[in-house]
């Protein structure tokens, strides 16, 4: 076993176990060890950091998250592989959470130049760049684009097995962005075909799906 698959296994069970606090700490502890016992390694370094700041933003805190992204980009820039178009992709996202939309409309920008030059990677993570651009999109009123980009999103994942809830999202986001366009016909088309994919992969019971069943009723009573 990996280094890295270490931590993830060790993560997911101290995750069971130990309260926010406590996670912070050994979470922390895990970053600076790797930091200063092997310094060159900017893959493991930049893994670890991004894990922290996505703690972080998962519970709203993120000027933090932010700080750890950060470590993350800089550790892992000079690999140029698509764990580092993640790490953007992630700092791009929480960028936009903290309403600096001219940073991460650049950086998702970059991360799915990074992506096309990895096509291994699965489509689902190429699409979330898409996706996430398109949510920038939709923030600063530029609808039709968001649109475009919603479609892109999709079509990255639209040959590849499974993806339900993904592929959904894309649907979801796009009768959003129709509905600011004032294009009716359209925003039922899209509602129609993410409510197929959430029961295609058998979702209704998520809370994702809760949420999409009520912009579903908020959209059609427009």
């Amino acid at each position: 076993m990996s280094s890295a698959e270490q931590f993830f296994s060790e993560y997911d069970s101290l995750q069971k176990t130990l309260g926010d606090e406590e996670l912070e700490f050994w979470l922390i502890a895990q970053c600076e060890t790797a930091a200063q016992e092997n310094p060159d390694d900017g893959r493991m370094i930049g893994a670890l950091y991004n894990e922290l700041g996505a703690f972080y933003k998962h519970r709203g805190i993120l000027e933090k998250a932010e700080e750890a992204f950060l470590k993350a980009k800089d550790a892992s820039e000079s690999l140029q592989d698509a764990n580092y178009a993640t790490i953007i992709n992630n700092l791009a996202g929480n960028y936009r959470l903290r309403g600096n939309f001219d940073e991460a409309i650049s950086l998702f920008e970059q991360a799915i130049e990074i992506y096309k030059q990895h096509p291994e990677t699965p489509r689902e993570i190429y699409s979330s760049a898409y996706n996430n651009l398109a949510l920038v999109y939709l923030d600063t009123g530029r609808f039709r684009e968001a649109a475009d980009m919603l479609q892109a999103a999709y079509d990255e994942m639209k040959d590849t097995p499974d993806c339900y809830f993904e592929k959904a999202t894309a649907f979801a986001n796009m009768a959003v962005a129709y509905y600011k366009c004032g294009e009716a016909d359209l925003v039922e088309e899209k509602l129609q075909m993410a409510d197929e994919l959430y029961q295609k992969g058998q979702l209704e019971d998520t809370p994702e799906y809760q949420a999409f069943a009520r912009l579903k009723e908020i959209l059609q009573k427009q």
